[in-house]
């Protein structure tokens, strides 16, 4: 199913290259805005188009 109102767990790693744990880490500390959680087992949270800056901000620190 293609979304076009944010950007899958996976897709942010693939635009940053950063690991989904960084990505985990950042979700669960409040720090990525998340355009619709998660309703369970096999559905994907979709975060906001904007968490590619705040985790490529995160890495360059």
């Amino acid at each position: 199913m293609k979304n076009t109102k944010g950007l899958t767990r996976n897709e942010l790693v693939a635009k940053t290259g950063c690991p989904y744990y960084t990505i985990t880490y950042l979700m669960m500390t409040g720090k990525l805005p998340i355009s619709k959680n998660s309703k369970g087992r096999g559905i994907s949270t979709i975060y906001h188009p904007d968490s590619i800056q705040i985790i490529k901000d995160y890495l360059n620190r």
